[in-house]
Protein backbone atom coordinates (compact mmCIF):
# COMPACT_ATOMS: atom_id res chain seq x y z
CA UNK A 1 0.00 0.00 0.00
CA UNK A 2 1.29 3.46 -0.80
CA UNK A 3 1.86 5.94 1.96
CA UNK A 4 0.23 9.35 1.62
CA UNK A 5 1.08 12.71 3.04
CA UNK A 6 -0.92 15.93 2.97
CA UNK A 7 0.76 19.08 4.18
CA UNK A 8 0.77 22.88 4.05
CA UNK A 9 2.27 25.67 6.06
CA UNK A 10 -0.93 27.66 6.49
CA UNK A 11 -4.34 26.37 5.47
CA UNK A 12 -7.42 28.26 4.31
CA UNK A 13 -9.72 28.79 7.31
CA UNK A 14 -12.70 29.39 5.05
CA UNK A 15 -13.41 29.29 1.34
CA UNK A 16 -13.66 33.07 1.12
CA UNK A 17 -10.36 33.84 2.84
CA UNK A 18 -6.80 32.62 2.65
CA UNK A 19 -5.40 31.89 6.06
CA UNK A 20 -1.90 31.71 4.67
CA UNK A 21 -2.33 35.44 4.30
CA UNK A 22 -4.27 36.44 7.42
CA UNK A 23 -2.84 34.56 10.37
CA UNK A 24 -3.24 36.43 13.63
CA UNK A 25 -0.18 35.13 15.42
CA UNK A 26 3.20 35.89 13.85
CA UNK A 27 6.07 33.45 13.92
CA UNK A 28 8.32 35.94 15.65
CA UNK A 29 8.73 37.08 19.22
CA UNK A 30 5.37 38.27 20.56
CA UNK A 31 5.52 39.18 24.29
CA UNK A 32 2.31 39.47 26.25
CA UNK A 33 1.60 42.01 29.00
CA UNK A 34 4.12 41.95 31.82
CA UNK A 35 3.37 43.27 35.35
CA UNK A 36 6.23 45.58 36.27
CA UNK A 37 7.98 44.94 32.94
CA UNK A 38 11.05 43.44 34.59
CA UNK A 39 11.35 39.89 33.31
CA UNK A 40 12.76 39.64 29.80
CA UNK A 41 10.39 38.31 27.16
CA UNK A 42 11.59 34.90 25.93
CA UNK A 43 12.96 34.88 22.41
CA UNK A 44 11.85 31.85 20.40
CA UNK A 45 14.87 30.58 18.50
CA UNK A 46 13.19 27.56 16.88
CA UNK A 47 9.44 27.63 16.29
CA UNK A 48 7.20 24.53 16.33
CA UNK A 49 6.87 23.15 12.81
CA UNK A 50 3.94 21.66 10.92
CA UNK A 51 3.62 17.90 11.16
CA UNK A 52 2.00 15.29 8.93
CA UNK A 53 1.31 11.77 10.14
CA UNK A 54 -0.66 8.73 9.28
CA UNK A 55 -3.32 7.65 11.73
CA UNK A 56 -1.88 6.60 15.11
CA UNK A 57 1.68 7.52 14.24
CA UNK A 58 3.76 9.42 16.79
CA UNK A 59 4.42 13.15 16.47
CA UNK A 60 6.58 15.44 18.57
CA UNK A 61 6.18 19.20 18.53
CA UNK A 62 8.99 21.23 20.09
CA UNK A 63 10.14 24.78 20.74
CA UNK A 64 13.50 26.29 21.60
CA UNK A 65 13.61 29.61 23.45
CA UNK A 66 16.13 31.67 25.38
CA UNK A 67 16.47 34.62 27.76
CA UNK A 68 19.56 36.49 28.87
CA UNK A 69 18.41 37.75 32.28
CA UNK A 70 18.89 34.47 34.15
CA UNK A 71 15.18 33.80 34.48
CA UNK A 72 13.47 30.41 34.51
CA UNK A 73 11.56 29.25 31.44
CA UNK A 74 8.28 27.33 31.59
CA UNK A 75 5.96 26.05 28.86
CA UNK A 76 2.24 25.53 28.22
CA UNK A 77 0.81 24.06 25.01
CA UNK A 78 -2.62 24.95 23.59
CA UNK A 79 -4.90 23.34 21.02
CA UNK A 80 -6.86 25.48 18.52
CA UNK A 81 -9.33 24.81 15.73
CA UNK A 82 -7.94 27.54 13.46
CA UNK A 83 -4.84 29.67 13.09
CA UNK A 84 -5.20 32.81 15.18
CA UNK A 85 -8.00 31.49 17.37
CA UNK A 86 -7.47 31.31 21.14
CA UNK A 87 -6.76 27.72 22.06
CA UNK A 88 -7.67 25.50 24.98
CA UNK A 89 -4.98 24.46 27.42
CA UNK A 90 -3.64 20.94 26.93
CA UNK A 91 -3.47 19.52 30.42
CA UNK A 92 -0.07 18.14 31.32
CA UNK A 93 1.64 19.60 28.23
CA UNK A 94 4.10 21.74 30.17
CA UNK A 95 7.52 20.95 28.72
CA UNK A 96 9.56 22.08 25.73
CA UNK A 97 8.30 19.10 23.71
CA UNK A 98 4.79 17.75 23.31
CA UNK A 99 3.38 14.65 21.59
CA UNK A 100 -0.18 15.35 20.39
CA UNK A 101 -2.75 12.60 19.76
CA UNK A 102 -3.07 11.26 16.20
CA UNK A 103 -6.06 8.93 16.48
CA UNK A 104 -8.41 11.02 14.30
CA UNK A 105 -8.11 12.26 10.71
CA UNK A 106 -8.10 15.98 10.15
CA UNK A 107 -6.18 19.17 10.89
CA UNK A 108 -5.53 20.57 14.36
CA UNK A 109 -3.38 23.54 15.37
CA UNK A 110 -1.13 23.82 18.40
CA UNK A 111 0.90 26.66 19.86
CA UNK A 112 2.95 27.08 23.01
CA UNK A 113 3.35 29.95 25.45
CA UNK A 114 6.90 30.21 26.75
CA UNK A 115 7.13 32.12 30.04
CA UNK A 116 10.11 33.66 31.82
CA UNK A 117 9.89 34.06 35.59
CA UNK A 118 12.35 36.48 37.12
CA UNK A 119 12.43 39.23 39.76
CA UNK A 120 8.90 38.37 40.90
CA UNK A 121 7.51 39.00 37.42
CA UNK A 122 6.52 36.77 34.54
CA UNK A 123 6.63 37.48 30.80
CA UNK A 124 5.27 35.19 28.09
CA UNK A 125 5.91 34.81 24.38
CA UNK A 126 3.47 33.01 22.10
CA UNK A 127 4.79 30.75 19.35
CA UNK A 128 3.47 30.36 15.83
CA UNK A 129 0.59 27.97 15.23
CA UNK A 130 1.85 24.56 14.13
CA UNK A 131 -0.50 22.44 12.05
CA UNK A 132 -0.86 18.72 12.75
CA UNK A 133 -2.26 16.86 9.73
CA UNK A 134 -3.44 13.32 10.29
CA UNK A 135 -4.34 11.35 7.17
CA UNK A 136 -5.44 7.84 6.36
CA UNK A 137 -3.00 6.17 3.92
CA UNK A 138 -5.83 4.04 2.60
CA UNK A 139 -7.37 7.12 0.97
CA UNK A 140 -4.33 7.94 -1.18
CA UNK A 141 -5.08 8.63 -4.82
CA UNK A 142 -3.32 6.68 -7.56
CA UNK A 143 -1.75 9.00 -10.15
CA UNK A 144 -3.56 8.77 -13.48
CA UNK A 145 -4.10 10.87 -16.59
CA UNK A 146 -1.36 13.23 -17.80
CA UNK A 147 1.92 12.51 -16.03
CA UNK A 148 5.40 14.00 -16.13
CA UNK A 149 8.59 12.87 -14.46
CA UNK A 150 11.40 14.72 -12.68
CA UNK A 151 14.68 13.41 -11.30
CA UNK A 152 16.11 15.64 -8.57
CA UNK A 153 19.90 15.88 -8.50
CA UNK A 154 21.48 17.22 -5.29
CA UNK A 155 25.08 16.35 -6.07
CA UNK A 156 27.81 18.99 -5.93
CA UNK A 157 27.88 19.35 -9.72
CA UNK A 158 24.16 20.12 -9.68
CA UNK A 159 24.50 22.80 -7.00
CA UNK A 160 23.88 26.42 -7.96
CA UNK A 161 23.35 29.76 -6.18
CA UNK A 162 22.34 30.49 -2.61
CA UNK A 163 18.90 32.08 -2.75
CA UNK A 164 18.94 35.11 -0.45
CA UNK A 165 15.30 36.04 -0.77
CA UNK A 166 12.34 37.90 -2.28
CA UNK A 167 10.53 41.15 -1.61
CA UNK A 168 9.31 44.51 -2.82
CA UNK A 169 9.77 48.27 -2.64
CA UNK A 170 8.28 50.72 -0.14
CA UNK A 171 6.55 53.80 -1.54
CA UNK A 172 8.86 56.49 -2.93
CA UNK A 173 8.10 60.19 -3.42
CA UNK A 174 4.45 60.01 -2.39
CA UNK A 175 1.23 60.19 -4.43
CA UNK A 176 -0.32 58.69 -6.43
CA UNK A 177 1.08 55.55 -4.86
CA UNK A 178 -0.07 54.81 -1.28
CA UNK A 179 2.26 54.53 1.67
CA UNK A 180 3.06 51.13 3.14
CA UNK A 181 1.46 50.82 6.58
CA UNK A 182 2.46 48.65 9.53
CA UNK A 183 -0.46 46.34 8.75
CA UNK A 184 0.72 46.10 5.13
CA UNK A 185 4.25 45.27 6.24
CA UNK A 186 2.92 42.57 8.53
CA UNK A 187 0.95 41.06 5.64
CA UNK A 188 4.06 41.06 3.48
CA UNK A 189 6.73 39.87 5.94
CA UNK A 190 4.97 37.82 8.61
CA UNK A 191 6.04 34.20 8.03
CA UNK A 192 2.47 33.10 8.74
CA UNK A 193 1.21 35.38 5.95
CA UNK A 194 3.11 36.08 2.71
CA UNK A 195 6.47 35.54 4.41
CA UNK A 196 8.64 37.75 2.16
CA UNK A 197 12.07 38.71 3.46
CA UNK A 198 13.48 41.73 1.59
CA UNK A 199 12.27 45.34 1.76
CA UNK A 200 13.82 47.93 -0.55
CA UNK A 201 13.71 51.51 0.77
CA UNK A 202 14.52 54.82 -0.87
CA UNK A 203 17.30 56.89 0.69
CA UNK A 204 15.90 60.39 0.25
CA UNK A 205 18.21 63.34 -0.36
CA UNK A 206 16.72 65.18 2.59
CA UNK A 207 17.46 64.33 6.25
CA UNK A 208 15.62 61.22 7.41
CA UNK A 209 14.04 63.05 10.34
CA UNK A 210 12.44 65.58 7.98
CA UNK A 211 10.97 62.76 5.89
CA UNK A 212 9.63 60.94 8.95
CA UNK A 213 8.17 64.13 10.43
CA UNK A 214 6.19 64.46 7.19
CA UNK A 215 7.76 67.83 6.40
CA UNK A 216 8.35 66.68 2.81
CA UNK A 217 6.31 64.46 0.45
CA UNK A 218 3.25 65.01 2.62
CA UNK A 219 0.85 63.08 0.38
CA UNK A 220 1.80 59.93 2.29
CA UNK A 221 2.65 59.17 5.91
CA UNK A 222 6.36 58.39 6.26
CA UNK A 223 6.43 58.50 10.05
CA UNK A 224 6.51 54.73 10.50
CA UNK A 225 9.80 53.88 8.77
CA UNK A 226 11.39 52.78 12.06
CA UNK A 227 8.43 50.61 13.02
CA UNK A 228 8.32 49.00 9.58
CA UNK A 229 12.06 48.37 9.74
CA UNK A 230 11.72 46.76 13.16
CA UNK A 231 8.93 44.55 11.87
CA UNK A 232 10.99 43.37 8.89
CA UNK A 233 13.92 42.59 11.21
CA UNK A 234 11.64 40.87 13.71
CA UNK A 235 10.56 38.42 11.06
CA UNK A 236 14.14 37.76 9.98
CA UNK A 237 13.94 39.97 6.88
CA UNK A 238 16.48 42.27 5.24
CA UNK A 239 16.39 45.95 4.27
CA UNK A 240 18.30 47.37 1.32
CA UNK A 241 18.52 51.15 0.92
CA UNK A 242 19.02 52.93 -2.39
CA UNK A 243 19.33 56.66 -3.24
CA UNK A 244 17.63 58.25 -6.26
CA UNK A 245 19.39 61.60 -6.05
CA UNK A 246 21.96 63.14 -3.71
CA UNK A 247 21.49 66.06 -1.31
CA UNK A 248 21.56 69.58 -2.74
CA UNK A 249 24.94 70.80 -3.87
CA UNK A 250 26.48 67.44 -4.72
CA UNK A 251 25.56 67.27 -8.42
CA UNK A 252 27.06 69.04 -11.37
CA UNK A 253 24.92 70.95 -13.86
CA UNK A 254 24.93 67.96 -16.22
CA UNK A 255 23.29 65.73 -13.61
CA UNK A 256 26.43 63.76 -12.72
CA UNK A 257 27.67 63.48 -9.15
CA UNK A 258 30.52 65.92 -8.58
CA UNK A 259 33.70 63.81 -8.14
CA UNK A 260 34.86 66.30 -5.53
CA UNK A 261 31.74 65.43 -3.49
CA UNK A 262 31.99 61.65 -3.62
CA UNK A 263 32.85 61.44 0.07
CA UNK A 264 29.94 63.71 0.95
CA UNK A 265 27.58 61.32 -0.81
CA UNK A 266 29.18 58.39 0.96
CA UNK A 267 28.64 60.07 4.31
CA UNK A 268 25.01 60.71 3.40
CA UNK A 269 24.54 56.96 2.90
CA UNK A 270 26.28 56.18 6.21
CA UNK A 271 24.14 58.74 8.04
CA UNK A 272 20.94 57.19 6.70
CA UNK A 273 22.01 53.72 7.84
CA UNK A 274 23.01 54.95 11.30
CA UNK A 275 19.79 56.93 11.78
CA UNK A 276 17.65 54.02 10.64
CA UNK A 277 19.44 51.59 12.94
CA UNK A 278 19.31 53.96 15.90
CA UNK A 279 15.61 54.59 15.30
CA UNK A 280 14.81 50.89 14.97
CA UNK A 281 16.83 50.20 18.12
CA UNK A 282 18.01 46.93 19.58
CA UNK A 283 19.79 44.61 17.18
CA UNK A 284 17.76 45.75 14.16
CA UNK A 285 20.00 46.33 11.16
CA UNK A 286 20.16 47.52 7.57
CA UNK A 287 21.37 44.61 5.45
CA UNK A 288 22.63 46.41 2.34
CA UNK A 289 22.82 49.69 0.45
CA UNK A 290 23.56 50.51 -3.17
CA UNK A 291 25.19 53.69 -4.42
CA UNK A 292 22.53 54.78 -6.92
CA UNK A 293 19.19 53.83 -8.46
CA UNK A 294 19.55 53.58 -12.24
CA UNK A 295 22.75 55.62 -12.73
CA UNK A 296 22.12 55.43 -16.47
CA UNK A 297 18.82 57.25 -15.98
CA UNK A 298 18.19 60.98 -16.23
CA UNK A 299 19.70 64.15 -14.81
CA UNK A 300 16.68 64.67 -12.55
CA UNK A 301 18.05 61.89 -10.38
CA UNK A 302 21.79 61.38 -10.74
CA UNK A 303 23.95 60.04 -13.56
CA UNK A 304 27.13 57.99 -13.34
CA UNK A 305 29.15 56.74 -16.26
CA UNK A 306 30.46 53.19 -15.85
CA UNK A 307 33.86 54.68 -15.05
CA UNK A 308 32.38 57.06 -12.48
CA UNK A 309 30.53 54.13 -10.93
CA UNK A 310 33.90 52.36 -10.60
CA UNK A 311 35.61 55.42 -9.15
CA UNK A 312 32.88 55.98 -6.59
CA UNK A 313 32.95 52.44 -5.19
CA UNK A 314 36.74 52.32 -5.29
CA UNK A 315 37.16 55.58 -3.39
CA UNK A 316 34.11 55.66 -1.14
CA UNK A 317 33.08 52.10 -0.29
CA UNK A 318 36.20 51.36 1.83
CA UNK A 319 35.44 54.49 3.88
CA UNK A 320 31.80 53.50 4.26
CA UNK A 321 32.86 50.02 5.35
CA UNK A 322 34.99 51.50 8.13
CA UNK A 323 31.87 53.03 9.70
CA UNK A 324 29.23 50.38 8.97
CA UNK A 325 31.19 47.15 8.35
CA UNK A 326 28.11 44.90 8.70
CA UNK A 327 26.29 46.47 5.72
CA UNK A 328 26.64 44.88 2.28
CA UNK A 329 27.66 47.37 -0.43
CA UNK A 330 26.40 47.25 -4.02
CA UNK A 331 27.36 49.62 -6.88
CA UNK A 332 24.73 51.45 -8.90
CA UNK A 333 21.64 49.49 -9.94
CA UNK A 334 21.64 49.82 -13.74
CA UNK A 335 18.31 50.07 -15.54
CA UNK A 336 18.77 47.16 -17.92
CA UNK A 337 21.36 45.18 -15.93
CA UNK A 338 23.76 45.38 -18.87
CA UNK A 339 27.05 43.78 -17.88
CA UNK A 340 29.11 46.26 -19.89
CA UNK A 341 28.09 48.92 -17.39
CA UNK A 342 29.95 47.00 -14.70
CA UNK A 343 33.00 46.18 -16.80
CA UNK A 344 35.20 48.96 -15.34
CA UNK A 345 34.63 47.49 -11.88
CA UNK A 346 35.38 43.98 -13.09
CA UNK A 347 38.62 45.22 -14.65
CA UNK A 348 39.81 46.95 -11.47
CA UNK A 349 40.88 44.67 -8.62
CA UNK A 350 40.48 47.35 -5.94
CA UNK A 351 37.02 48.35 -7.11
CA UNK A 352 35.91 44.74 -7.35
CA UNK A 353 37.18 44.04 -3.85
CA UNK A 354 35.18 47.02 -2.54
CA UNK A 355 31.77 45.62 -3.58
CA UNK A 356 29.85 42.76 -1.97
CA UNK A 357 27.67 42.05 -4.96
CA UNK A 358 25.86 43.50 -7.96
CA UNK A 359 22.30 44.75 -8.32
CA UNK A 360 20.30 45.77 -11.36
CA UNK A 361 16.86 46.08 -12.91
CA UNK A 362 14.95 44.08 -15.51
CA UNK A 363 14.12 46.74 -18.05
CA UNK A 364 15.15 46.90 -21.70
CA UNK A 365 16.44 43.70 -23.20
CA UNK A 366 17.95 42.10 -20.12
CA UNK A 367 14.89 40.43 -18.59
CA UNK A 368 15.94 37.11 -17.11
CA UNK A 369 19.29 36.98 -18.87
CA UNK A 370 22.20 35.30 -17.16
CA UNK A 371 24.94 37.66 -15.93
CA UNK A 372 27.86 35.31 -16.47
CA UNK A 373 30.62 37.87 -15.94
CA UNK A 374 29.13 39.05 -12.66
CA UNK A 375 28.37 35.52 -11.43
CA UNK A 376 31.96 34.49 -12.23
CA UNK A 377 33.21 36.93 -9.57
CA UNK A 378 31.68 34.75 -6.87
CA UNK A 379 29.68 37.71 -5.56
CA UNK A 380 25.90 37.80 -5.23
CA UNK A 381 23.74 39.11 -8.08
CA UNK A 382 20.41 40.69 -7.12
CA UNK A 383 17.50 41.72 -9.33
CA UNK A 384 16.29 44.77 -7.40
CA UNK A 385 13.48 46.21 -9.51
CA UNK A 386 11.02 45.22 -12.19
CA UNK A 387 7.58 46.70 -12.75
CA UNK A 388 5.15 44.65 -14.80
CA UNK A 389 1.93 46.46 -15.63
CA UNK A 390 -0.24 47.10 -18.66
CA UNK A 391 -0.16 50.95 -18.42
CA UNK A 392 -3.50 51.42 -20.13
CA UNK A 393 -5.78 48.78 -18.61
CA UNK A 394 -5.42 48.77 -14.84
CA UNK A 395 -8.15 46.26 -14.12
CA UNK A 396 -6.24 43.60 -16.06
CA UNK A 397 -3.11 43.81 -13.89
CA UNK A 398 -4.40 41.79 -10.90
CA UNK A 399 -5.70 38.91 -13.05
CA UNK A 400 -4.44 35.42 -13.78
CA UNK A 401 -3.58 36.41 -17.36
CA UNK A 402 -0.93 38.81 -16.08
CA UNK A 403 0.64 36.59 -13.42
CA UNK A 404 2.40 34.25 -15.84
CA UNK A 405 4.92 36.79 -17.15
CA UNK A 406 5.66 37.54 -13.49
CA UNK A 407 6.12 33.80 -12.91
CA UNK A 408 8.57 33.69 -15.82
CA UNK A 409 10.57 36.46 -14.11
CA UNK A 410 11.04 34.28 -11.04
CA UNK A 411 11.82 31.17 -13.01
CA UNK A 412 14.37 32.90 -15.24
CA UNK A 413 16.03 34.56 -12.26
CA UNK A 414 16.39 31.26 -10.47
CA UNK A 415 17.65 29.14 -13.37
CA UNK A 416 20.12 31.92 -14.26
CA UNK A 417 21.62 31.98 -10.77
CA UNK A 418 20.34 35.26 -9.34
CA UNK A 419 20.46 35.41 -5.55
CA UNK A 420 17.48 37.69 -4.93
CA UNK A 421 14.40 39.11 -6.63
CA UNK A 422 12.78 42.40 -5.56
CA UNK A 423 9.65 43.68 -7.27
CA UNK A 424 8.78 47.37 -7.64
CA UNK A 425 6.05 48.72 -5.32
CA UNK A 426 4.96 46.03 -2.90
CA UNK A 427 1.62 47.79 -2.37
CA UNK A 428 -0.10 48.70 -5.62
CA UNK A 429 -2.87 47.35 -7.83
CA UNK A 430 -0.10 45.85 -9.98
CA UNK A 431 1.94 44.83 -6.92
CA UNK A 432 2.09 42.14 -4.27
CA UNK A 433 -0.79 43.43 -2.14
CA UNK A 434 -3.65 45.61 -3.33
CA UNK A 435 -4.34 49.31 -2.78
CA UNK A 436 -7.34 51.61 -3.15
CA UNK A 437 -6.73 52.67 -6.75
CA UNK A 438 -10.04 54.04 -8.12
CA UNK A 439 -11.70 51.84 -10.68
CA UNK A 440 -9.64 48.74 -9.94
CA UNK A 441 -12.37 46.75 -8.27
CA UNK A 442 -10.76 43.32 -8.58
CA UNK A 443 -8.37 43.86 -5.65
CA UNK A 444 -8.57 44.60 -1.93
CA UNK A 445 -6.57 47.23 -0.10
CA UNK A 446 -3.75 45.59 1.83
CA UNK A 447 -4.75 42.07 0.77
CA UNK A 448 -2.64 39.68 -1.32
CA UNK A 449 -2.61 39.83 -5.08
CA UNK A 450 -1.87 36.79 -7.23
CA UNK A 451 1.66 38.12 -7.68
CA UNK A 452 2.08 38.25 -3.93
CA UNK A 453 0.82 34.69 -3.55
CA UNK A 454 3.31 33.51 -6.15
CA UNK A 455 6.20 35.36 -4.51
CA UNK A 456 5.12 33.83 -1.19
CA UNK A 457 5.69 30.36 -2.61
CA UNK A 458 9.26 31.28 -3.53
CA UNK A 459 9.91 33.14 -0.27
CA UNK A 460 8.77 30.20 1.85
CA UNK A 461 10.22 27.36 -0.19
CA UNK A 462 13.32 28.77 -1.93
CA UNK A 463 14.78 31.52 0.28
CA UNK A 464 17.66 30.52 2.51
CA UNK A 465 18.56 27.45 0.43
CA UNK A 466 20.78 26.48 -2.47
CA UNK A 467 19.22 25.77 -5.85
CA UNK A 468 19.84 22.42 -7.55
CA UNK A 469 19.20 21.00 -11.01
CA UNK A 470 15.81 19.76 -12.17
CA UNK A 471 15.97 16.99 -14.76
CA UNK A 472 12.85 16.18 -16.78
CA UNK A 473 13.00 12.49 -17.64
CA UNK A 474 10.99 9.62 -19.09
CA UNK A 475 8.63 7.40 -17.10
CA UNK A 476 11.44 5.08 -16.02
CA UNK A 477 13.68 7.98 -14.91
CA UNK A 478 16.34 6.60 -17.25
CA UNK A 479 16.54 9.16 -20.09
CA UNK A 480 16.05 12.88 -20.60
CA UNK A 481 12.68 14.22 -21.69
CA UNK A 482 11.35 17.59 -22.83
CA UNK A 483 9.91 19.89 -20.17
CA UNK A 484 6.18 20.46 -20.70
CA UNK A 485 5.64 23.96 -22.09
CA UNK A 486 3.21 25.12 -19.38
CA UNK A 487 5.10 23.86 -16.32
CA UNK A 488 8.12 25.44 -14.61
CA UNK A 489 9.92 23.74 -11.72
CA UNK A 490 12.89 24.60 -9.52
CA UNK A 491 14.48 22.66 -6.65
CA UNK A 492 16.22 23.87 -3.48
CA UNK A 493 17.92 22.23 -0.53
CA UNK A 494 19.28 23.01 2.94
CA UNK A 495 20.51 20.73 5.72
CA UNK A 496 17.04 19.48 6.63
CA UNK A 497 14.79 19.79 3.59
CA UNK A 498 14.45 19.52 -0.16
CA UNK A 499 11.87 21.89 -1.61
CA UNK A 500 10.28 22.50 -4.99
CA UNK A 501 8.36 25.44 -6.46
CA UNK A 502 6.27 24.71 -9.56
CA UNK A 503 3.88 26.71 -11.71
CA UNK A 504 1.38 25.46 -14.29
CA UNK A 505 0.16 28.16 -16.69
CA UNK A 506 -2.16 25.85 -18.66
CA UNK A 507 -5.72 27.14 -18.99
CA UNK A 508 -7.09 23.96 -20.54
CA UNK A 509 -9.98 22.29 -18.75
CA UNK A 510 -7.87 19.16 -18.51
CA UNK A 511 -4.62 21.09 -18.16
CA UNK A 512 -3.71 19.55 -14.83
CA UNK A 513 -1.01 16.92 -14.50
CA UNK A 514 0.62 14.57 -12.02
CA UNK A 515 4.28 15.36 -11.39
CA UNK A 516 6.24 12.27 -10.38
CA UNK A 517 9.48 13.08 -8.56
CA UNK A 518 12.47 10.79 -8.10
CA UNK A 519 14.41 11.98 -5.03
CA UNK A 520 18.14 11.35 -4.53
CA UNK A 521 17.45 9.38 -1.34
CA UNK A 522 14.56 8.29 0.83
CA UNK A 523 12.89 11.08 2.81
CA UNK A 524 11.00 10.98 6.09
CA UNK A 525 7.97 12.97 5.06
CA UNK A 526 6.68 15.79 2.89
CA UNK A 527 3.82 18.17 2.24
CA UNK A 528 2.50 20.31 -0.62
CA UNK A 529 0.45 23.49 -0.85
CA UNK A 530 -1.46 24.51 -3.99
CA UNK A 531 -2.72 27.95 -4.98
CA UNK A 532 -5.15 27.92 -7.88
CA UNK A 533 -8.12 29.72 -9.38
CA UNK A 534 -10.94 27.53 -10.53
CA UNK A 535 -13.89 25.35 -9.76
CA UNK A 536 -14.25 21.61 -9.54
CA UNK A 537 -16.63 20.07 -12.04
CA UNK A 538 -18.64 16.89 -11.62
CA UNK A 539 -15.76 14.85 -13.02
CA UNK A 540 -13.32 16.18 -10.46
CA UNK A 541 -11.38 18.25 -12.99
CA UNK A 542 -10.37 21.82 -12.18
CA UNK A 543 -11.84 24.22 -14.73
CA UNK A 544 -9.93 27.53 -14.84
CA UNK A 545 -11.93 30.73 -15.05
CA UNK A 546 -12.15 32.48 -18.43
CA UNK A 547 -9.21 34.48 -19.75
CA UNK A 548 -9.08 37.90 -18.09
CA UNK A 549 -11.12 36.78 -15.11
CA UNK A 550 -10.55 39.05 -12.11
CA UNK A 551 -8.95 37.96 -8.88
CA UNK A 552 -11.24 37.80 -5.89
CA UNK A 553 -10.66 36.24 -2.49
CA UNK A 554 -13.55 33.86 -3.11
CA UNK A 555 -12.02 32.74 -6.42
CA UNK A 556 -8.56 31.86 -5.16
CA UNK A 557 -8.08 28.61 -3.33
CA UNK A 558 -5.04 27.95 -1.17
CA UNK A 559 -5.08 24.48 0.26
CA UNK A 560 -3.04 21.35 0.84
CA UNK A 561 -2.66 18.95 -1.99
CA UNK A 562 -1.82 15.32 -1.43
CA UNK A 563 1.65 13.92 -1.92
CA UNK A 564 1.66 10.20 -2.70
CA UNK A 565 4.86 8.36 -1.78
CA UNK A 566 6.27 5.06 -2.95
CA UNK A 567 6.86 2.45 -0.28
CA UNK A 568 10.58 3.26 -0.18
CA UNK A 569 9.83 7.01 0.30
CA UNK A 570 12.14 7.91 -2.58
CA UNK A 571 9.51 8.69 -5.21
CA UNK A 572 6.69 11.19 -4.70
CA UNK A 573 3.75 12.22 -6.86
CA UNK A 574 1.73 15.43 -6.62
CA UNK A 575 -1.14 16.73 -8.71
CA UNK A 576 -0.86 20.20 -10.28
CA UNK A 577 -4.20 21.81 -11.22
CA UNK A 578 -4.26 24.02 -14.30
CA UNK A 579 -3.46 27.70 -13.57
CA UNK A 580 -1.73 26.95 -10.29
CA UNK A 581 1.33 27.35 -8.10
CA UNK A 582 2.37 24.27 -6.13
CA UNK A 583 5.22 24.02 -3.62
CA UNK A 584 6.51 20.90 -1.88
CA UNK A 585 8.73 20.41 1.15
CA UNK A 586 10.43 17.06 1.77
CA UNK A 587 12.06 16.30 5.13
CA UNK A 588 15.31 14.40 4.73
Amino acid sequence: MKKSVMWQTIIAAAMAVMVLLCTACPAGNEPSDTPGGKAEAPFIVVQPTDYQLNLNDTAELSVTARVSDGGTLSYQWYKAAEVGRTGTKVEGAESRTFSPPTDEEGTTYYYVEVSNSNIDTRTSTKSRYAALYVTDPASAATPSGTQYYIAVDTGEEAKHQFVRGFGGMINAWGAPCPDLTIADADMLFNPDKLGLNILRMIIYPEPLEDIMNNMIYTSVDNSDFFDIGKLVNKYGGMIIGCPWTPPDGLKLANGHLDPAKYMNMGQHLVTWVKKMEAGMGGNNKIFAISSQNEPDGNATWCIYSPEENRDFVKQVFPKIREQIPHVKLFPGEWTDFDEKQYQPILDDADALAAVDGFAGHFYGGSVGQRKSLLIATGKEVWMTEHLRNTNNNKIVDPTWDQVWSFADDFYNCMINDYNAYIYWYAKRFYGLIGDSEPGVTNQRDGQPQLRGLLMSHYAKYAAGKYRYDVNWVNDTYSAAATRPASIRSTVYMDNETITMVMTNSSTAVRGGAWINIKLPAAVKSGFAIATYDGTTNDNGAITPRPSGSAIDATMVKQQPTRVVFSDDMQTASVYMPPSSFVSIRFYK
